[in-house]
């Protein structure tokens, strides 16, 4: 099973909506007729030809303040543009543990909880 499946079933298991997606341009194209999501969670490495930084900078266009979660098999600084992490975005490296991505959207979204 795909980690986005897991990932969405284990975040739809504790009460959050989730839109799952193969692919950056997917995801846009989605985007365009959808209410403003509350959080973005990426991998780094996506297929399609747009990365999951590029696909953060370009949601960010259209929804400035969007919380990013990055997923990453790679080093921490993968997820990196210019050297520095997106503001209101943070990383997780995998592997990791299904609590430990749980709670780092708690936190991401600690301000969006009713």
């Amino acid at each position: 099973m795909a980690l986005r499946l897991v990932v969405a079933e284990v975040l739809e298991e504790l009460g959050y909506q989730v839109e799952a997606f193969e692919s950056g341009p997917a995801a846009l194209a989605y985007l365009q007729h959808a209410e403003p999501p509350a959080l973005l969670l990426s991998d780094i490495g996506l297929p399609d030809g747009l990365d999951g930084r590029q696909l953060a900078e370009r949601c960010r266009l259209e929804y400035p303040d969007l919380k990013v979660l990055f997923i990453t098999g790679y080093d921490e600084r993968a997820a990196l543009s210019d050297g520095q992490l997106l503001q209101g975005a943070s990383v997780l490296t995998k592997p990791f543990d299904l609590d430990v991505l749980a709670e780092r959207v708690r936190q991401l979204l600690a301000d969006e909880l009713p």
